[in-house]
């Protein structure tokens, strides 16, 4: 795969500047896409695997993590805009 060349005709230099300035960086990021697997990342100091074990995917969060609300639930509030309700519940 190949990203083609900017034509810059009738485009404010600007303008083309900013553009050419990202098709370079997309044409970096292809080339070190294209010069090795993704699959394989570079293990870290201690030698552990960048990715998080499988595990992780889908276990409980631990105490403290929990999903919880920051705001007291003991009564739930709900309001619609009237632009939104049925005719003849306003």
């Amino acid at each position: 795969m190949e990203i083609p060349e900017l034509k810059v005709e009738g485009l404010h230099p600007d303008h083309a500047a900013v553009l050419q300035g990202a098709l370079a960086e997309a044409r970096e990021l292809l080339e070190q896409a294209q010069r090795g697997p993704l699959a394989n990342p570079e293990p870290l100091e201690d030698g552990e695997d960048r990715r998080p074990p499988t595990a992780a995917a889908g276990t409980v969060a631990s105490e403290g993590q929990g999903a919880e609300s920051p705001w007291k639930t003991d009564q739930v509030v709900s309001w619609v805009s009237p632009h939104h309700q049925k005719k003849g519940q306003r």
